[in-house]
């Protein structure tokens, strides 16, 4: 059982300063091309330079379901009206 890495799918990057970009990365002979400023790792996004991660994406999420979980709540009991006749 080998593992394979897709040269295409990977990002390179350094914490704690600029990104040097000096010499070429390769792997299987391809050049990996991608030095980025941050990564996603595990729905966290890291900012590279300085360390730092950047949750908001998640707390978008979080408050997103529950504002949808609310008006869901809303709407079906709205829709329920009893007849008085």
């Amino acid at each position: 059982m080998d593992i394979k890495f897709n040269p295409t799918k990977i990002q390179i990057t350094t914490f704690g300063g600029a990104n040097r970009h000096l010499n070429a990365i390769t792997l299987n002979d391809m050049i990996i091309p991608w030095w980025c400023d941050k990564i996603k790792y595990l729905g966290v996004i890291f900012q590279c330079k300085t360390g730092a991660t950047d949750i908001s994406n998640k707390i978008r999420k979080f408050y997103s379901q529950i504002i949808t979980s609310y008006l869901l709540q809303v709407e079906a009991l709205n829709s329920y009206v009893p007849y008085i006749w």
